[in-house]
């Protein structure tokens, strides 16, 4: 229940710039522990400031993140490094992400 109301606010702000919004990690395998985050890849068109980025989604889930007590952890992406990068963490989000 908690998924579809991450990718509303991010649709919100961040309207047409939204390329996609993809769960990874442990709760994509289907193997999350107690203290399992919930890992959030956000795609975004353009150039990506990873740190304003960060502060900008976590300003607009903060009363969710509240309310449910769930942790979550948000990753700002550019489609271009999400498809092109080699790096670990963009192949495993390649592979194994699942679209919200």
């Amino acid at each position: 229940y908690i998924l579809p109301r991450i990718k509303e606010i991010l649709e919100r702000i961040y309207s047409d710039r939204l390329e996609d919004v993809i769960l990874y990690g442990s709760f994509a395998k289907n193997m999350p522990t107690q203290d399992s985050d919930i890992d959030i890849a956000v795609v975004l068109k353009g150039k990506v400031n990873k740190a304003k980025e960060i502060d900008k989604i976590y300003d607009a889930l903060y009363d969710l993140i509240l309310e449910t007590s769930e942790l979550i952890s948000v990753y700002p992406i550019s489609e271009k490094e999400v498809d092109n990068s080699v790096w670990p963490l963009y192949y495993h989000i390649r592979t194994e992400g699942i679209k919200i």
